[in-house]
């Protein structure tokens, strides 16, 4: 009896944690789209799409659909045509986010992926602030 009690709990805390984690993706997806929406004003913030899609659908590259989750903060002018786009952040910025949570989250043993919980937490934070 007190096993199924304990399974409850354990389930019921993660459900609050994917849903904090799912408001969290929410709101940032939000800011997110609203500075591509700046950008495309500014008349940059297009993403490269391989080449046959592009001809295919020229303006799926400014399209919310297409814009990448995690975008980096900078733009680079693409040679061909000109354009300035934006690409998706770099896997050194998603790294430095977890040795800091990590840090923040008193883990003393080495993480080599976010396996921990309190880690997982901590990079949610620090990736979507």
């Amino acid at each position: 009896m007190r096993l199924g009690r304990c399974r409850h709990k354990l389930n019921h805390s993660r459900h609050e944690q994917r849903v904090d984690a799912l408001l969290a993706l929410e709101e940032h997806l939000r800011r997110v789209k609203i500075v591509h929406q700046t950008d495309l004003q500014e008349e940059r913030g297009a993403v490269a799409l391989p080449f046959a899609l592009a001809r295919k659908y020229p303006q799926a590259s400014r399209e919310w659909g297409w814009q990448y989750v995690f975008p980096a903060s900078g733009y680079y002018r693409e040679e061909e045509t000109g354009e300035w786009r934006k690409h998706h952040l770099h896997e050194s910025a998603v790294q430095k986010a977890l040795k800091r949570a990590i840090g923040l989250s008193g883990i003393v043993k080495p993480v080599h992926s976010p396996g921990e919980p309190s880690a997982v937490v901590y990079v949610q934070a620090e990736i979507l602030r």
